[in-house]
Parts: structure tokens; C-alpha cells; sequence
């Protein structure tokens, strides 16, 4: 698929790097962003960036078409995602429908295979592994048509939307996702196992050391209190106040 004269829509551009480079293919590129990160998007060349949510559930989006569509570190934020999708290839926008859609999420296997405990944020009501993403988009109208780089951190995957042929994603072969699916899920129950194992025994070992530390009167504070800090402090289920501090050089 070339993206020359095509209009790309990224939902939740962030800083618009990304979009940003897109453009640099010959794309028009259209960032829908709500958080700070809007100034910074703002001024990357060659795009238009609206400091705004992107309403799923409104009425359809008359200013422009999409030929793609991009969500990247989105979707596993919003519960009805499977309503969105099936919004996105069909009514959402007036004129002519998007033809594809790139979707980067976190990749549960790898957290799970690699005990990543800290990576598992509340923020994040989905972690999707390669069979539930592609399976989900199948059930919104969106035809599986390339895996980018799928095995590591994150899946990345682009959709094809109403029959567009997958061969025209050029130098990208379609898996057989049924044949997939069965063999994934047994491994994707194995890798659940072993990580469920593997962090309560974590989780019993440091408890056991930090309460020990508190019998004998010390006081500890948690250096760092992004994503990762948080979600080690919920993981290890310790009584509220249990730290004396929580630093952050971040004022939010």
C-alpha cells in the first residue's frame, strides 16, 4: 500500500513523531490528541493536530476521509473495543470508508514469557495476544492482512477492511490465523501458568524482606513512581502507608 495522497488519522498521536514520519511517505497526516503532548505534536512538520479527544460514539466525522486509520498504545485503554473497531471500518466517517487500520498494542505472551510483573499497568483494561487481537478485529469487520515485528514488545498489525486484498501490503505475508489459534492458546496458557508461579513466588520472597526490614524499625521509601513503580507497589499488596515516601521528579 503506498501512502502517497493518501490520508492517514492517527487517534492518540502523542508527540506526532510517528505520524509525522508517515507523512514523509507523501501522506496527509490528521493527529487527534487530548493530553499535553499536543504542544509537542503541534510542531512536528508536515501534519495537522487537533488538542482533542476522538469521539468513538458520536456522530460520523464529516471533515475528511481516512484511507488508514492508526491506534497505536490506544486500544488497551478503552473497555468497548470491539464496538470501536466495528464503528471505525463502517460508520464513522462520512464519504469513503478507511481502507486499512495499524493497531500496536503490548504483547501479553512476551510479558508473560519474560515475567515482566511490572508491565501489567491498571490503566490497561486489555493485554491481547496475537489470537484474541486478530480474532476481535475478524469479529468487528476487519480482515487480518500483515504482522509487523509481532513476536518481541508489542504486536503490531495492520487490517484490511472490506475485501481489500492483503497482497497490496507489500512484502508482508498473511498468517493462517485458524491454524494459529489453537496451537497459541495452549501456549498461552502454559506461559499464564508459569508466570502466575513465578510472581506469587517473587511476591512471598521480597514481602517477607520488607516486613522484616519494618519489624526491625527501618523506614523505606520508593524511588520512582511512574507506571512500573505503581504497579509494583499494588502487586506487592502491602497495608496502605507501608512506605514512608514515594519520590518522583514528575509533578504529576
Amino acid at each position: 500500500m503506498s501512502l502517497d495522497r493518501k490520508t492517514v488519522m492517527e487517534i492518540g498521536c502523542g508527540d506526532g513523531y510517528f505520524l509525522s514520519a508517515l507523512s514523509g511517505y507523501g501522506a496527509k497526516g490528521i493527529g487527534f490528541e487530548p493530553s499535553s503532548t499536543f504542544e509537542v505534536a503541534k510542531s512536528q512538520p508536515g501534519i495537522q493536530v487537533r488538542h482533542e479527544r476522538f469521539e468513538f460514539d458520536s456522530s460520523p466525522n464529516d471533515d475528511f476521509d481516512s484511507d488508514l486509520v492508526v491506534m497505536r498504545h490506544v486500544l488497551e485503554h478503552i473497555p468497548p473495543a470491539r464496538g470501536i473497531l466495528r464503528g471505525l471500518g463502517c460508520h464513522r466517517f462520512n464519504g469513503s470508508l478507511p481502507s486499512y487500520l495499524f493497531i500496536e498494542v503490548p504483547n501479553a505472551m512476551h510479558l508473560l514469557k519474560n515475567n515482566l510483573y511490572f508491565d501489567f499497568y491498571n490503566d490497561h483494561v486489555h493485554y491481547f495476544s496475537t489470537p484474541s487481537l486478530t480474532r476481535m478485529a475478524e469479529g468487528a469487520g476487519w480482515r487480518p492482512a500483515a504482522s509487523i515485528s509481532g513476536a518481541g514488545e508489542f504486536l503490531r498489525w495492520v487490517f484490511a477492511n472490506g475485501g481489500a486484498p492483503s497482497n497490496e501490503v507489500a512484502g508482508r505475508e498473511t498468517p493462517t490465523i485458524a491454524e494459529d489459534q489453537a496451537r497459541s492458546l495452549a501456549e498461552l496458557r502454559q506461559a499464564a501458568t508459569g508466570f502466575r508461579q513465578s510472581f506469587t513466588q517473587w511476591n512471598t520472597d521480597l514481602s517477607l524482606i520488607l516486613q522484616g526490614l519494618k519489624g526491625d524499625g527501618r523506614r523505606m521509601a520508593v524511588w520512582g513512581a511512574g507506571a512500573r513503580g505503581l504497579a509494583l507497589m499494588a502487586g506487592l499488596g502491602l497495608p496502605s502507608g507501608f512506605f514512608e515516601y514515594v519520590i518522583d521528579s514528575d509533578p504529576n
